[in-house]
């Protein structure tokens, strides 16, 4: 039975750190999409300056400056997004070992003698 314990500890440890894992790409997701949303408003807000200027090539540069910034942003948010898909895959995938060593667990204590001792001791 033991060797099935230390498979549940060690499943629920590795579960835990998923789960943070998780967590900290959800954090950073909503992070990397404020900032997003930020630059966007800057985009926006030098755009109409710009019109009132006349368009001058520095405010086009500025422009296109934001737009790298923004397609960086974007692509930094979808592979936070697919880091989480794939933590929450392995999340899956081991509460099913989980559950798979906790019925071997319970096969093993089934199949295994009860003494008087062991009785007093539950």
């Amino acid at each position: 039975g033991g060797e099935a314990m230390r498979d549940v500890a060690k499943l629920k440890k590795l579960q835990s750190e998923v789960d943070d894992i998780v967590i900290q790409a959800s954090n950073s997701l909503v992070l990397a999409a404020d900032e997003l949303s930020n630059v966007h408003a800057r985009q926006l807000a030098r755009l109409r300056r710009a019109r009132l200027v006349g368009l001058d090539t520095r405010c086009l540069a500025m422009v296109q400056c934001l737009q790298l910034e923004v397609s960086y942003l974007e692509e930094l948010c979808r592979v936070v997004g697919a880091r989480a898909e794939k933590a929450e895959h392995s999340v899956a995938d081991m509460q099913l070992e989980l559950e798979h060593a906790r019925s071997r667990l319970r096969e093993i204590e089934s199949q295994r003698p009860h003494t008087p001792l062991e009785d007093t001791l539950d």
